[in-house]
């Protein structure tokens, strides 16, 4: 009989269970923001990567982000030129990519006659390393002729990894052509800092780093070295962030926070809540079960820290 009893009451249970309302509850500190550090400024190239599905440009200016880059293929995600510049200042702030196939148009187009940098990518290794072709790169004369067209207020930038002597040669004769303007944003993945020094040591004496250049799924390259021989470098950090993960670019801005790359960090304190949607009994919480669905989201506290709140190589679950 008391096992009839268990099953009548089990079924029960079932029954009535469908009347209740199953609730997940819990509260969490998140980062907000950052505050850019005096002579500091941190840029991206979030190429490939949407507004909805990543962040607002709001949401980059607030994260201490002061300068974006741009390129036409980026339209289809990112929208109108002009609505990055509602953001980001057009002429101090915004860096252009230029291809063989549109600076006929960009030069001379007064929609972007405000840009102060201009972007050639890797032009010489594309052109001459027979491994890495790709596309339609630059030829020297082509590049040569782009730079004594450009307007004189302007900057021209360059992205190079090769530590060839003939690459090296190419790009200092260009250099020579325009010795008050052209900067260099070199990247060399497994050995970045080494790099960066022989640039600015051995291979381009005399032409200034203007800014660090470092990709953003790369998260270990992100490291105290790389990042505090950086700031002894340039002033800037300009991170690529193609198709780059949500968590990915917060680790990225931690660790530059922790860098002092970035003067202060807030946070905010959220409860969340979550609802059962699913017919049967719940499953334990999980923010990636579908029938766990958030109801509200709500701001209850916000504060500043300080980098003695963490630890550099133990980043926050929440960033």
């Amino acid at each position: 009989m008391k096992y009839l009893i268990a099953f009548l009451l089990f079924v029960t249970g079932l029954l009535f269970s469908q009347n209740v309302e199953y609730v997940h509850n819990f509260q969490q500190w998140e980062v907000e923001g950052y505050t850019p550090a005096k002579g500091k400024n941190i840029g991206i190239w979030p190429q490939n990567s949407s507004v909805e599905e990543r962040f607002s440009y709001q949401q980059y200016v607030n994260f201490g982000i002061s300068k974006m880059w741009t390129a036409e293929e980026d339209s289809p995600h990112w929208g109108h030129f002009a609505k990055k510049s509602e953001f980001f200042n057009i002429t101090e702030n915004m860096i252009f990519q230029i291809h063989k196939d549109n600076y006929e148009t960009i030069i001379g187009n007064p929609e972007y006659s405000g840009i102060k940098y201009y972007y050639i990518d890797e032009p010489f290794e594309n052109q001459y390393i027979e491994e890495d072709k790709s596309g339609n790169p630059f030829t020297f004369e082509e590049v040569e002729n782009f730079i004594r067209r450009m307007p004189r207020n302007t900057y021209l930038v360059f992205s190079t990894y090769s530590a060839r002597e003939d690459i090296i040669e190419r790009y200092r004769k260009l250099f020579s052509l325009y010795p008050q303007k052209v900067m260099l944003a070199p990247m060399k993945y497994s050995v970045n800092l080494e790099f960066w020094k022989k640039c600015v040591e051995e291979y381009y004496p005399g032409t200034p780093v203007a800014f660090i250049w470092m990709h953003a799924g790369r998260t270990e390259t992100f490291n105290e070295d790389n990042l505090s021989g950086a700031a002894e470098l340039a002033d800037e950090i300009f991170i690529y962030a193609i198709d780059t993960e949500n968590n990915d670019l917060k680790e990225v801005l931690f660790k530059l926070w922790m860098t002092n790359w970035f003067e202060a960090r807030k946070e905010v304190l959220y409860n969340y809540k979550y609802k059962w949607s699913g017919e049967a009994l719940p499953e334990k919480f999980d923010i990636n079960n579908k029938n766990w669905k958030l109801v509200s989201k709500t701001n209850l506290a916000t504060r500043a820290v300080t980098r003695s709140d963490f630890k550099f190589s133990e980043v926050p679950f929440n960033n």
